[in-house]
């Protein structure tokens, strides 16, 4: 087996929601994006990994208060 370096990860998040309450039930709805560094890392036996690990989100949420 081989092993992998650390790495370090620089990036950032932003997501926007919304919440409505309706009695005793709220309703939330999120979406949001991340952007990351490009990592690239090699191993000892010389495999090389590299991942970008961007992305955008959608959440929708429903649930009782009390």
């Amino acid at each position: 087996g081989s092993t992998y370096p650390d790495a370090t990860l620089r990036g950032a998040s932003v997501s926007l929601g919304y919440q409505h309450f309706l009695d005793s039930v709220f309703f939330r709805v999120e979406v949001g994006s991340s952007s990351y560094d490009t990592v690239k890392v090699t191993s000892t036996n010389g495999h090389i990994v590299e991942a970008d690990v961007d992305g955008e989100w959608a959440r929708i949420s429903i649930g009782k208060t009390f």
